[in-house]
């Protein structure tokens, strides 16, 4: 199983939501020309949404394997 299989339902938005309500930020609220929420003046947000990947993706793995 590949890692793209395993993290095939990993919505980024999500955390981007949580990580800006968090922190009382509106700057995520705005959107680049795909609509896609941009992030923009969020300290850490990128930082933030690659650690929870890589350890969903470290949970995930770690229970395939048992």
């Amino acid at each position: 199983m590949t890692e793209q299989e395993i993290m095939d339902d990993f919505e980024e938005d999500k955390y981007t939501k949580a990580y800006c309500k968090r922190h009382n930020c509106n700057q995520c609220e705005g959107t680049d020309f795909n609509g896609e929420p941009n992030g923009y003046g969020c300290e850490g947000l990128k930082k933030r949404v690659d650690a929870m990947y890589t350890s969903i993706l470290n949970r995930r793995m770690k229970k395939l394997k048992s």
